[in-house]
């Protein structure tokens, strides 16, 4: 991700990431700045749960943490912060091919609540309006997806300013390329539809004032190489959406949405040098974004081999709030 011109990302559900976080804020490996959710915190049979597993084997998946009503909720959110993470991760629905609301409002409120008396966001995995809409009212800071999305429930997302992180990548390219690498026919047309609705959702999103931050959903799927990362941004301009404020979307917007616009996302002083040149002008061709070159971390050029970067060079990059001191 690095190599691609991405120097800070969220990693929005997995127990190895901690470790890999303190990994790059030592200096020891080369990456983005990461902000991490741990496990997301699901309900019982909802997103990411398993009913074909015991219980026990389900709570322990890597990605997942299961909760069941407003107390069990808040003690989720502190096993979470207690384990490392910079961000709260909940879902409010399942999948693509599964938009049933998760979670009671009750639930979800005890989930925003304990977040947010802690000091820590929460970022809400949605799809359809049915449960994007009561994760808005409980106060989340960001809807992940939000494919489904309709005009009332963006009107209500732009009035509580709250975020959607537009990632039409990953659906993109298991509809277009999923077959190649396993993927039945049947789950690259699901991604298919998914996709439409994702770019359904953005316009929407857009008329209303929504603002609108980028992402990708990458989990490291063959299907993806990272160095692909910026043709997310290139299906967004195809969706509609000026280079300009794309461009945005993926550095001032994401930067806000991760709580660090007042160290990243803009060129001016006081902020941490972070940037990229590309041959051409991107706000003319968004294209030119897929491969700069030249990529500055932290004030540092990152050598085309970043595997070789010496230990020395570290990027060391702290939240302005370390955990002790929320």
């Amino acid at each position: 991700m690095l190599a691609a011109g991405f120097t800070s990302a969220r990693d929005m559900g997995s127990v190895a990431a901690v470790a890999l976080k303190w990994a790059v804020e030592a200096g020891e490996v080369p990456g983005p700045r990461l902000q991490v959710a741990v496990k997301g915190i699901y309900q019982t049979g909802g997103q990411g749960d398993r009913p074909w597993l015991p219980p026990d084997l389900v709570r322990g998946r890597e990605s997942c943490r299961l909760a069941d009503g407003p107390d069990d909720c808040r003690r989720a959110v502190r096993e979470m912060v207690r384990a490392g993470a910079d961000v709260i991760k909940i879902a409010s629905s399942g999948g693509p091919r599964s938009m049933v609301p998760h979670f009671s409002q009750a639930e979800l409120e005890a989930l925003v609540d304990e977040a947010h008396r802690m000091g820590f966001r929460v970022a809400c995995h949605a799809l359809g309006a049915d449960a994007i809409r009561p994760a808005v009212l409980a106060g989340v800071d960001s809807i992940e997806h939000g494919y489904g999305l309709d005009a009332r429930t963006a009107d209500v997302m732009a009035a509580r300013t709250v975020t959607l992180v537009c990632d039409l990548l990953v659906r993109h390219r298991y509809a277009t390329r999923g077959p190649d690498f396993g993927y039945s026919r049947s789950d690259a047309a699901a991604a298919a539809q998914a996709f439409d609705l994702g770019v359904a959702s953005l316009r929407l999103a857009r008329e209303a004032g929504v603002r609108i931050a980028f992402g990708t959903d990458y989990g490291g799927q063959p299907i993806l190489p990272p160095e692909e990362l910026a043709d997310g941004l290139v299906l967004m301009v195809d969706a509609g959406v000026p280079a300009l404020e794309t461009i945005r979307a993926a550095t001032s917007t994401a930067a806000a949405v991760m709580g660090w616009e007042d160290h990243l996302g803009a060129l001016r002083p006081g902020l941490v040098a972070d940037l990229i040149a590309v041959r051409g002008n991107p706000v003319e061709d968004v294209r030119t974004l897929r491969d700069p070159t030249l990529i500055v971390q932290g004030g540092r050029p990152i050598p085309r081999d970043i595997g070789s970067w010496p230990r020395e060079a570290s990027l060391a990059f702290r939240s302005p709030q370390p955990l002790e001191e929320r």
